[in-house]
């Protein structure tokens, strides 16, 4: 036995590669989609830019130009809810005022019964004369 024999080949030995025969009717239909893809993003792209030249002022909010009912209903939908998020929240919190008068009848309260405890102490005790 020679050396060569006795080394093991771990690897398999190469096989023919196999060179895959492209079907020229799919390269065609792959061409023209590419081609239509393509085409289909630069309308979209030029649409896009002529849409953001035509408004004005670009905002969230439409410009009466392009004011339609479902527009006008989620705008006047907006407004109802700011509207009752605010009022909710007035009557959530107790107003300035509420808070002053009620500072105002507690100090009033507190000077009531410390006059009280004056004239209590100076009265005539009954059975001391």
């Amino acid at each position: 036995m020679t050396e060569e024999q006795k080394v093991e080949q771990i690897t398999k030995e190469p096989e023919e590669k196999v060179e895959k025969i492209k079907d020229p009717k799919k390269v065609a239909a792959g061409k023209r989609l590419a081609a239509s893809n393509k085409k289909a993003r630069m309308e979209a792209a030029n649409k896009s830019s002529a849409d953001d030249e035509d408004s004005s002022g670009g905002g969230w909010f439409p410009s009466l130009d392009n004011l339609n009912f479902a527009n006008a209903v989620a705008l006047i939908s907006v407004g109802l809810a700011g509207a009752h998020l605010y009022l909710d929240y007035r009557k959530s919190t107790p107003a300035a005022a509420t808070v002053e008068e009620e500072k105002k009848s507690t100090q009033a309260a507190t000077v009531v019964k410390e006059e009280q405890k004056t004239t209590a102490s100076t009265s005539k005790q009954i059975g001391m004369e």
